[in-house]
């Protein structure tokens, strides 16, 4: 993935927000919401790094992703999009 400025801001806010979530229903309507208005990612080539997936929610189409900045970025949740617009195109594997 690109780790992009916005890129960054919107894990962030995106993993605060969901650890705070208490309702499944609720949590999938913000994020209905949130991809209704979500602004495109643009990939920077100079800013490229890896990131594992570690996790999937199937429900919500999120990612966890991690990466090796530290404990503040152990475990981050992106949309399957927002992950998509920032990928290198080089290596993704889900399965189901």
């Amino acid at each position: 993935m690109y780790s992009t400025e916005d890129n960054n801001q919107l894990a962030d806010a995106r993993t605060r927000t969901r650890g705070a979530a208490t309702d499944a229903a609720a949590w999938k309507k913000t994020l209905a919401e949130s991809r209704k208005g979500q602004k495109p990612l643009k990939p920077e080539r100079e800013k490229g790094h890896v990131c594992m997936i570690i996790g999937y929610n199937k429900e919500t189409g999120e990612i966890a992703v991690s990466d090796s900045w530290g404990p503040k970025f152990e475990e981050r949740w992106v949309l399957g999009s927002e992950a998509a617009q920032v990928s290198q195109g080089e290596m993704m594997v889900i399965g189901f």
